[in-house]
């Protein structure tokens, strides 16, 4: 009789500690957050160059042949630092590398690990003039520009000069541009010096 009622003791015992009431309880709202980051950084860590070259202005305008039109002498620095010249019709001046030039190396940082970025190189060509502001001497054309990522061994395809190059786990990537140079125009002779030029390049997501 003793060991029954012990036991209904404890029942009643659990029961009373289940059916307590709640003497206190607090509530807080917690906070969410998210941080946008769209921008990054895009760094020109080597220019585009075409080295040193003799230049000789042409004497005789294009001429169209089938619709197909005779071009002036190139020189073509692809963006794996090989070199292509052609040297066309003489009348339409001459071009000579002496000295190498390199591609362009463009640096990105700062983007989402993986994620594929859209470059935007010219499909126009743009001017190299001489530095020191001599407007008497010629133009340099410079056109044809091509797109390869770091490391890689082929060019990106570009689609009216877009291409897409796609960031490492860290989110940073490298790419090089090459182009064509060729000589512009005729009348004007290619004075000794520096003759630059800009082009744009645009990095979007």
């Amino acid at each position: 009789m003793l060991k029954r009622n012990k036991i209904m003791f404890a029942l009643l015992a659990t029961t009373t500690l289940i059916s307590a009431p709640t003497f206190a309880e607090e509530s807080i709202n917690g906070t969410a957050s998210v941080t946008v980051q769209n921008a990054f950084d895009l760094v020109e860590t080597t220019q585009l160059s075409f080295g040193v070259v003799t230049a000789v202005k042409a004497s005789a305008d294009p001429v169209t042949t089938s619709g197909s039109e005779t071009y002036n002498p190139t020189i073509t620095i692809n963006p794996d630092g090989t070199t292509d010249s052609a040297d066309g019709d003489a009348n339409l001046g001459t071009l000579n590398q002496i000295t190498a030039g390199t591609p362009a190396t463009f640096d990105v940082s700062n983007v989402a690990s993986f994620t594929g970025m859209k470059i935007t190189l010219p499909t126009t060509a743009v001017s190299l003039k001489a530095s020191n502001g001599n407007t008497a001497a010629g133009e340099f054309s410079l056109s044809a520009f091509t797109l390869r990522e770091v490391g890689k061994t082929a060019n990106v395809t570009l689609t009216s000069g877009v291409g897409t190059i796609t960031s490492d786990e860290n989110g940073v990537i490298s790419f090089n541009v090459g182009g064509q140079l060729a000589i512009s125009g005729k009348d004007k002779e290619y004075t000794d010096g520096i003759y630059s030029g800009t082009y744009a390049v645009k990095v979007d997501y």
